[in-house]
């Protein structure tokens, strides 16, 4: 500790001159100084590893800036110094506004103690003086600036360690286009109960772009104080018992907390709402008594929302004790809400959001909007594919999130595949020496491989493939050594459809998950149901029909047709009497005059139907058109041309014919389900 004129400080003190805590001396203690002149200039030695009064941190030494930093990622450095207890503290800085290009989240900040802190945000033009956890605006920063080279901030604090207060702090900055940053501290402010003196700290973060900051100089200086103290009693009380008392002694004038939360006993309290817990240190008795409250405890849940605020997904939920550390979620890159793939993000590493709920349901949300992918039918992060052992970080979307020891089939039956054209999207990385690969099939068949070298991030997609009929997509990694997968996920482009002759002309019925122009097919007409009368739906053939709009498509050849999405606008036909099974199938009781289409006696036609249609098919509603009357079959009528179908068909008594879900005839039924008159019928 420092010592100097102690004689004559201590002659005045019997005098009775020297008293209170406002008392400073013209002989400070200079305790560091750096920049302020040529015998004071800066040098490697003050950026050493350890020790006290020199910067340990990311920050070095510079000939042109002093103490300077700049990079691509955050970047600080602490100066910790010896500290007189009861003395005034003075700190005379000279700060450069370097730049923090790129990103309007980047700020540079300047730390005394931990409760005194100075931020400069170049990018935005504003900046900030944060005492004891309340910020105020420094004025004047608004000068368009991106790096603000030249523009030097001469900052000022003076700190009384006796009465734990800041009273003075004012900041200058240099004059740009007419306008200097500037603040004063208006009134003494006090510091928080676990203020500390002995540390400065520059830095700063790093959202985007490359920031860059400097100490061009800095003085601390430190004189001793003789304080006059008094005792206090703290009482803490619960349900009007006092459960934990504390005494001690304190600088007159300084201010003494509360613990807020005290744990007692292995019970953790708060103060209660609205209770003072803080006093001022007068010169008689000091007592404060505070009543405690059990902590609160909150619900929270973690949500995804689309830019338009629609929610897509809870990532997470549970319950917070207040007190307790703050909530870490990690939450996956992309999220599936239908056939929409959103993204949050474009390839950090991980992704996780740290909170603490101060209210019942506290919801956090998480904004997946900055890209999306349309169509996907599939989509799995690394870690939730079967069969796979799950790496070490915690951190969902994580590179190598997935380990694998390779060889064997991991993801057998990762999505059944409708009839298509498709394409597989996958991100990987291989930490391993040898190369590896990953295999996708359809069926027996491989559609895509990636294949990359040890130490390789590889962002990869297939090549179009079609399948032609319903199969299972399998993954599998090759090599006996394990790689990483962040995520893969398929994208249909397109609908195959097949059309099978069994005579002159075929009907498939289909049903468009987004708007389709059908003039561009060969071969192939599509129609919606306009009219019944006289026992025959027309159809009419339509070019183009919105998303959702079940349809008959008509071939003449035997052919595979593929029926690709359109992003035009498309109207809706005015009346269309084909109608869509629900998403999970629709239940006909034969009371109704629902009809599917049927290849019966060699003409196509629409045969009445009782039971159970599955989902995704097509039928024919006439409950207003044939009310009353549900003739078995109804035959089928063009618009502008003759009956194709049949009008009205006389069965046999002993007639059994059969027709498959499709409306099909069947000439030879196997084991299964079929209609029969109109009637679900099994046949074993």
């Amino acid at each position: 500790m420092k010592r100097k004129n102690l004689l004559f400080k201590s002659l005045l003190v019997a005098a009775g001159l020297f008293v209170g805590v406002n008392t400073s001396w013209a002989d400070a203690t200079v305790i560091y100084e750096r920049g302020t002149s040529e015998t004071t200039a800066w040098s490697n030695d003050d950026v050493a590893s350890s020790g006290t009064n020199v910067w340990i941190g990311q920050f070095g030494y510079n000939e042109t800036y002093g103490l300077y930093a700049s990079g691509t990622g955050a970047r600080s450095s602490v100066l910790t110094f010896s500290h007189t207890d009861n003395s005034l503290q003075t700190f005379d800085i000279v700060f450069d506004n370097l730049g923090n290009t790129g990103n309007a989240s980047n700020y540079s900040y300047l730390k005394i103690g931990n409760d005194i802190e100075i931020q400069s945000n170049q990018q935005n033009q504003n900046g900030a003086v944060i005492i004891n956890g309340t910020s105020a605006a420094i004025l004047d920063c608004n000068q368009k600036y991106y790096n603000r080279g030249g523009d030097k901030w001469t900052i000022h604090v003076e700190v009384n360690t006796a009465k734990n207060t800041v009273t003075a702090l004012t900041i200058v900055g240099t004059e740009m286009n007419g306008k200097s940053a500037h603040y004063t501290l208006a009134n003494e402010t006090s510091l928080s109960g676990s203020a500390t003196y002995d540390q400065v700290t520059i830095g700063f973060t790093r959202a985007g772009g490359t920031p860059s900051a400097a100490l061009t100089s800095i003085k601390i200086t430190e004189e001793e104080q003789t304080v006059t103290t008094a005792d206090y009693t703290i009482n803490y009380l619960y349900n009007n018992q006092i459960v934990k008392t504390v005494s001690g002694s304190s600088a007159v004038g300084s201010t003494v907390y509360a613990e807020n939360p005290i744990t007692i006993d292995e019970v953790k309290y708060f103060v209660a709402d609205g209770e003072t817990s803080s006093m001022e240190i007068g010169s008689g008795t000091n007592v404060l008594n505070v009543n405690l409250r059990l902590p609160n405890t909150y619900s929270y849940s973690v949500v995804a929302k689309d830019g338009s605020n629609n929610e897509l997904a809870t990532l997470a939920s549970g319950s917070y004790t207040e007190g307790d550390a703050a909530i870490t979620v990690a939450y996956p890159r992309w999220i599936l809400s239908g056939t929409t793939l959103y993204s949050c993000g474009t390839g950090a590493i991980s992704y996780k959001t740290t909170f603490t709920p101060d209210a019942n349901d506290y919801v956090k949300t998480i904004t997946y909007n900055s890209s999306t992918v349309d169509d996907v039918i599939f989509y799995t992060e690394g870690e939730d594919v079967v069969g796979v052992t799950e790496a070490s970080n915690a951190d969902r979307a994580s590179m190598g999130k997935m380990g694998h020891t390779g060889g064997a089939e991991i993801y057998k039956d990762a999505a059944t595949l409708a009839p298509g054209k498709y394409k597989i999207y996958m991100r990987a990385q291989n930490g391993n020496k040898d190369p590896r690969a990953f295999n996708f099939k359809v069926g027996e068949t491989v559609v895509f491989t990636n294949s990359f070298n040890s130490g390789t991030n590889t962002d990869a997609n297939s090549d179009e493939f079609i399948v032609n009929e319903a199969s299972t997509l399998s993954f599998a990694s090759e090599g006996s050594s394990a790689s990483g997968i962040d995520y893969f996920y398929v994208v249909k482009l397109s609908d195959i459809v097949t059309f099978t002759l069994g005579t002159d002309v075929s009907y498939k019925s289909y049903i468009p998950t987004k708007a389709v122009n059908f003039s561009t097919l060969e071969d192939v007409v599509a129609y919606v149901a306009t009219d019944y009368a006289d026992g025959e739906v027309t159809l009419t053939p339509v070019e183009a029909v919105p998303a959702g709009t079940p349809v008959l498509l008509k071939s003449t050849k035997d052919k595979s047709v593929e029926i690709a999405g359109t992003t035009e606008t498309v109207a809706a036909p005015e009346k269309n009497l084909l109608k869509a099974t629900a998403a999970e199938g629709t239940v006909f009781d034969g009371t109704e005059s629902k009809y599917v289409l049927s290849y019966h006696d060699a003409a196509w036609s629409f045969v009445h139907f009782n039971g159970t249609l599955p989902a995704g098919k097509v039928y024919v509603d006439l409950t207003e058109e044939a009310a009353g009357a549900r003739p078995a079959l109804v035959g089928i009528r063009f618009a502008g041309e003759e009956t194709t179908g049949i009008a009205d068909v006389q069965r046999s008594a002993g007639a059994q014919t059969y027709y498959d879900l499709n409306g099909q005839q069947v000439a030879q039924p196997s084991k299964g389900l079929y209609i029969v008159n109109g009637k679900k019928v099994i046949k074993k």
